[in-house]
């Protein structure tokens, strides 16, 4: 019988129209607006251990449950274009003694917030293009193959314990412009595709505070990086992974697994950087997806 039913849902999924609300009444969706870089949370109304699942953009995503509810959290990549997009798949209806599955189809329109630039890496040593493309490899392979799945996700907490509990400062943000002036090229730009975090609370911001993880992962990094300086990545399980860039220590090695704000290095000023401070990036869907991680800690810490 639940196959039969499985079948009809498929059905209805692909033969109703995206803007039809049947059934939708029973799943939560955070926004149907949102900006480049943004992520959209997806939840089951109801309180169930059965989990649903959506696509969007060709991929599959199982839920989990985050605070009591079976949600997918879909993240926008900063550079996906904007656009109208379809979240399809199903859901159970635990409200029948005998559970069925019921199709969901939604249109998602999303925003422009990062225009294309024009950029093109600075001219650099054979050498340090070598190190370069190496430790982006790293980085790119350790999110990939953060595989984990899990059934419960916790929420999530700020990387820098900052004073009367709120965010910790932003000193850069995501969406910043970095610019140069090329003689031949003009002027060339690119996005800051992470957060930098104040890590120095001291008056002559001198002293690194320790950095903490933002949930429960096994560390799937632990390197020395030419511009990134020393660096972690954590795995968080459902295709979400964390990096912490331009750390001074490490207090952990790969292979650990770490809880929720547990310090895992301190910060500094290592890499490509002349200040003490925290970069950190947020990476959904294996490394795919790049998303503004203080807007994600913002709506995910509470």
């Amino acid at each position: 019988m639940m196959a039969k039913n499985l079948l009809i849902a498929l059905f209805c999924l692909f033969a109703a129209p995206f803007d039809s609300l049947a059934g939708m009444k029973n799943i939560k969706i955070s926004q149907t607006k949102v900006y480049q870089g943004d992520v959209i949370k997806v939840s089951l109304a109801y309180k169930s251990t059965m989990p649903f699942r959506v696509d969007f953009l060709g991929r599959e995503h199982k839920s989990f449950e985050m605070n009591g509810f079976q949600t997918v959290l879909i993240g926008i990549d900063y550079r996906l274009n904007p656009g109208t997009y379809a979240i399809k798949g199903v859901y159970p209806m635990m409200e029948s003694p005998d559970p069925y599955f019921v199709a969901i189809a939604h249109k998602i329109r999303v925003k422009k917030k990062y225009p294309k630039l024009k950029w093109v890496p600075r001219e650099r040593s054979e050498e340090e293009k070598k190190k370069i493309f190496k430790n982006s490899a790293e980085i790119n392979n350790a999110a990939r193959h953060s595989a984990r799945k899990l059934k419960r996700l916790k929420k999530f907490a700020w990387p820098i314990k900052a004073s009367n509990n709120k965010p910790p400062f932003v000193t850069s943000k995501f969406e910043d412009k970095r610019c140069r002036r090329d003689k031949v090229r003009g002027l060339l730009c690119h996005y800051h595709a992470g957060t930098d975090y104040r890590a120095a609370f001291d008056r002559k911001r001198s002293k690194p505070e320790p950095v903490r993880a933002i949930n429960d992962g096994r560390v799937v990094l632990v390197a020395d990086h030419l511009l990134n300086g020393k660096t972690i990545v954590l795995d968080h399980g459902n295709g979400i992974s964390s990096g912490y860039l331009h750390l001074s220590k490490f207090l952990v090695k790969n292979g650990d697994l770490v809880k929720r704000g547990q310090k895992i290095g301190i910060a500094g000023k290592t890499g490509a950087t002349n200040a003490i401070h925290l970069h950190l990036f947020i990476r959904m869907d294996h490394g795919k997806t790049v998303i503004d991680p203080h807007r994600f800690l913002r709506k995910f810490t509470k």
